[in-house]
């Protein structure tokens, strides 16, 4: 018994510690891990949330540049194309006829008198009608008509021709209308047929018994050539017609009489 008691403080000693680390509560490592977990879930999740986003808003900007690269737009530009519009480069052509090289020439001496009024004379001249339906007969069939039309609206059969050279100018009347002066130096002038059409006119002589006038229009020339006869006493007007829509330019001549 005596050595029972004495060896069980001794026993006690070596027990204690053990009892008392076994007494003292751990930190589990589980737990601190979970938070650890929870942590970085709840962290990279937002992570994710903002990369989703950035790459939405990424994708966004990059469509928007997509639809904002409008480089189909640009191809108008050949619609600005309009060479074939300009077709009336061919009406500016009447600016090389009023060179007044031979304009300016005085006649001679012994020629009779341009002006002077003048009576159509039916024989000798040309079918007006006729010789329209010669130059619309090879143009296409759609537009012939409207040809036709325009054509016979603007060659008249004039009865009466006036020629008159007030001052420096060259002054012309058909049949008592609107008369077309121009410069006899063969300066082109812009003038207002009495139907509202504008066009530009020049004048001028290209012999001494010949003198030319031509009208620019829109959409096509006519020159009028006039030609005396020797003695004066007769006169024939060369009409033509030039016009892209023509395949061929309308000419006729008609003749008259020195009243």
């Amino acid at each position: 018994m005596i050595g029972t008691r004495r060896l069980l403080p001794v026993a006690l000693l070596l027990l204690a510690p053990a009892w008392v680390q076994a007494q003292q509560p751990q930190e589990p490592d589980t737990v601190s891990r979970p938070d650890t977990v929870s942590q970085r879930d709840t962290v990279s999740r937002p992570d994710t949330v903002s990369q989703r986003d950035t790459v939405s808003q990424r994708d966004t900007v990059s469509q928007r540049d997509t639809v904002s690269r409008p480089d189909t737009v640009s191809r108008p530009d050949t619609v600005s194309q309009p060479d074939t519009i300009s077709q009336p480069d061919t009406i500016s052509q009447p600016d090389t006829i009023s060179q007044p090289a031979v304009a300016n020439q005085p006649m001679d001496a012994g020629a009779p008198a341009l002006v002077g009024t003048y009576t159509y004379v039916a024989e000798g001249s040309d079918d007006v009608k006729q010789a329209i339906d010669t130059a619309v007969k090879k143009v296409s069939w759609f537009i012939r008509t409207f040809a036709r039309g325009r054509l016979t609206k603007t060659n008249d059969v004039y009865q009466t021709i006036d020629i008159t050279r007030p001052d420096d100018n060259w002054s012309i009347s058909f049949d008592g209308r609107k008369p077309v002066v121009a410069p006899v130096n063969g300066d082109t002038v812009s003038w207002t047929r009495e139907d509202g059409e504008k066009f530009r006119v020049v004048i001028h002589e290209v012999g001494p018994q010949t003198l030319d006038q031509v009208y620019v229009a829109s959409d096509g020339v006519r020159t009028n050539q006039f030609e005396w006869s020797p003695d004066g006493s007769t006169m024939a007007m060369h009409v033509k017609v030039e016009s892209p829509k023509l395949k061929e330019p309308l000419t006729y001549t008609l003749n008259y009489q020195r009243q």
